[in-house]
């Protein structure tokens, strides 16, 4: 994947030396869990209550932790994952009020809630099924340094000067399940880390950590970050990608005309500007007007079409670019059709 990228960046690259601009779309990226379709709407619950509140609250005095820090990130994390499911066109989400005993360690995620438990959830918040946080812990922990440094003054000289630097880790450790009670399966079960680091600098090591971010702030925004990490897991997601497209070709202007349409959102105008450029010039401007018909096609969600314009600007035409560009389009087809299915909708390509 990575030798992937970076032929593509040297593909953008050459396409910007040769007289181009990139093309910005958003497309929806499957999720890596395929959720049953007769799973359409959720119950979101909160199973991270501590079994022995006495020893939950005696190891938050010997770590450090304040009091109630874990149930504050525990929220968070729900809120996170409730914020970006209620963003997507896959689920209805719905929070549930009750919290419920789990692991408390953290570390380990508690036996499965019982299924008359669930049924009841569902019952009573009208959904197909639940996804509970069933462990959670959270930690921060803070790390101090110093040096010299080269600073700048104002009239242009340099001294040294002794700075003093903190570092802050957040750290977060968490476990989700989602339970299917129509089937009575455990649909995902995920237990998973998210670290975060935040820098303060100083003129001394008191100052470098009054410069960093406030303990339970640093918490609140993983464990949000955690939340959102986890319902990307199991819903279509959009993202933006973005395409070269040549903007002009020696002797064709029709290449140009095609660019300056696609600039303002004209694409049929611009389709219809390209398959002119086909028809005439060089088989190098051929080849640009070929390699930017494959990415009008893609823009507008036609992509075996595309896929059919960046094969031809290869084979036909040598448009060196198109040969990556055919292994995208294919990657993109595979993922469409896989989003699809998680969305419970025939692939319109």
């Amino acid at each position: 994947m990575k030798i992937k990228a970076i032929l593509y960046l040297i593909g953008i690259l050459f396409l910007t030396a040769c007289g181009s601009t990139n093309v910005h779309m958003s497309v929806m990226k499957p999720a890596p869990i395929t959720v049953p379709q007769h799973i359409q709407t959720i119950t979101i619950v909160n199973r991270t209550a501590p079994k022995n509140k006495v020893l939950n609250t005696l190891e938050g005095v010997l770590t450090g932790e304040g009091i109630g820090e874990d149930k504050q990130g525990a929220e968070e994390a729900l809120v996170g994952l409730n914020n970006i499911l209620s963003q997507t066109q896959r689920f209805e989400v719905k929070r549930a009020t009750e919290r419920y005993v789990g692991s408390g360690a953290g570390g380990v995620l508690p036996d499965p809630l019982a299924w008359n438990i669930v049924e009841a959830l569902c019952k009573k918040y009208n959904t197909n099924a639940i996804i509970a946080l069933e462990s959670y812990d959270s930690d921060f922990i803070v790390t101090n340094s110093e040096k010299d440094v080269e600073v700048k003054n104002p009239d242009g000289t340099t001294v040294m000067q002794h700075k003093f630097y903190a570092e802050g880790l957040a750290s977060v450790k968490m476990g989700y399940r989602l339970y299917d009670p129509i089937n009575k399966t455990i649909t995902d079960q995920d237990m998973f880390t998210r670290n975060r680091t935040w820098n303060g600098v100083g003129n001394s090591a008191t100052d470098a950590v009054a410069h960093l971010i406030n303990k339970n702030q640093a918490i609140k925004a993983i464990s949000a970050d955690a939340g959102y990490q986890y319902g990307q897991r199991i819903a279509p997601m959009y993202t933006t990608v973005s395409r070269g497209m040549y903007k002009k070709a020696k002797g064709n202007n029709a290449v140009a005309q095609g660019a300056r349409l696609a600039e303002v959102k004209d694409w049929s105008g611009a389709i219809d500007a390209w398959e002119k450029a086909i028809k005439q010039g060089d088989t190098k401007s051929k080849g640009r007007a070929a390699y930017n018909l494959a990415v009008a096609n893609e823009v507008l969600g036609y992509l075996h079409e595309s896929k059919n314009w960046a094969q031809k600007a290869y084979a036909e035409y040598g448009e060196k670019q198109s040969k990556n560009y055919v292994r995208i389009l294919d990657q993109r087809i595979v993922e469409s059709a896989k989003v699809a299915e998680q969305m419970g909708v025939d692939p319109d390509w």
